[in-house]
């Protein structure tokens, strides 16, 4: 048995599809996946997180190496520039290019925390079983009120496809943080684009 199953399967589904589509409990949108579809990740994949303080390394949002690739391309951003060619530009002031392609908004940010801390951080995670989750692409993330909405922006593929970017969703994964590893982490503006050069593990057999 896969160690998450039991939240792709009744009675447990219907809530782990609905929070991956965007519904929080009362009905509202939250942001989440376009049209979530069921993958099981192989042991031994290196994914990765954006989190702000060490309660979030074990988060239910994570995106996986080829398309951090994807994402670092299409902007551009790699290269030999020591500040990463400006990949944490517009993030302490919650315009970021990882904030705006995983429509992630700044006022989610921890509570007592300022809008510089928000994503400021990163961490890669070794699965060290099969794990299931969501994924597929962003949808747009409304504001709690539902008065605003921010839109992922989109990127182009090595096809030249363009779209929003993918991520998976693994339910409650605090209830089974052993099923990853964390074996990296940084600061995103400096760190992430060496670590990703070390990391990245091509792409997985569902994003092909």
């Amino acid at each position: 048995m896969i160690v998450n199953e039991n939240f792709f399967s009744d009675p447990l589904y219907r809530d782990t599809y609905l929070e991956a589509r965007g519904f929080s409990k009362d009905g509202s949108r939250t942001g989440g996946i376009v049209d979530p579809r069921k993958v099981v990740i192989p042991a031994g994949t290196v994914l990765g997180r954006f989190f702000q303080s060490a309660k979030g390394r074990y988060g239910q949002w994570w995106w996986t190496m080829a398309e951090m690739d994807t994402i670092v391309a299409y902007f551009g951003r790699y290269g030999t520039d020591p500040d990463a060619g400006g990949f944490g530009t517009g993030r302490k002031e919650g315009k970021g290019i990882v904030q705006g392609t995983l429509a992630v908004r700044a006022d989610w940010r921890e509570s007592g925390s300022t809008v510089a801390e928000h994503m400021e951080h990163f961490c890669f995670g070794r699965t060290t079983c099969e794990i299931m989750a969501f994924y597929g692409e962003g949808d747009v993330a409304p504001s709690s009120d539902q008065r605003s909405v921010l839109k992922p922006v989109q990127i182009a593929d090595a096809s030249g496809t363009r779209r929003g970017a993918r991520q998976l969703y693994l339910p409650k994964l605090w209830t089974y943080d052993t099923a990853i590893t964390i074996i990296e982490e940084g600061t995103s503006d400096s760190d992430l684009l060496a670590a990703l050069t070390r990391q990245s593990n091509g792409a997985l057999y569902f994003e092909t």
